[in-house]
């Protein structure tokens, strides 16, 4: 089937819906070739039809460069991903950590909320990597689900999933 790029910009979902299903397997190649992980290469992938259906009035090309075109914005999102983390670590990097193993004995005055800390704490001990890591950005450094997928660069399905998982786990005390 050939779709019509003056047709996709006028609005035509049918044109779109054409050009989407000749061009998002090669895309998604693409990017799972460019960034090695497949959940990324997804997203991406996603937002670069996403992008392209937005801003299709300011896009002159022939019909059917929309790969081309594709492409582009892909590498555009991974590069700009790249950035942000590189950015993100020296952020981290920067962040100087305090040990302070009379944390719970300052935070709780009585013997309740004291057992109650302690067992937050052992029971965080307890949950993977992922999940320690996912734990401590939502609910110690406050971060968003935007954020958090962000930085993980997990899809944000999955930081939704792991902080339910969390919750479950922790709501025994």
């Amino acid at each position: 089937m050939v779709y019509s790029w003056s047709a996709i910009q006028g609005g035509d979902l049918y044109n779109f819906e054409i050009m989407y299903k000749e061009s998002v397997e090669y895309l998604y190649a693409f990017n799972v070739k460019r960034t090695g992980d497949y959940h990324l290469a997804e997203d991406i992938t996603a937002s670069a039809f996403e992008i392209l259906w937005k801003e299709r009035q300011r896009f002159v090309i022939d019909d059917n460069e929309c790969l081309k075109l594709l492409y582009g914005i892909s590498k555009n999102l991974i590069r700009d991903g790249v950035r942000k983390t590189k950015r993100d670590i020296k952020t981290y990097s920067s962040i100087v950590l305090v040990e302070d193993n009379d944390f719970t004995e300052k935070i709780c005055n009585d013997d309740e909320n004291t057992k109650k800390v302690k067992t937050i704490e052992s029971k965080v001990k307890n949950l993977s990597d992922k999940d320690q890591t996912t734990y401590t950005m939502a609910f110690v450094e406050n971060k968003t689900y935007n954020e958090i997928s962000t930085t993980l660069r997990v899809p944000l399905g999955t930081v939704k999933s792991r902080i339910s998982s969390i919750k479950n786990k922790l709501r025994l005390i």
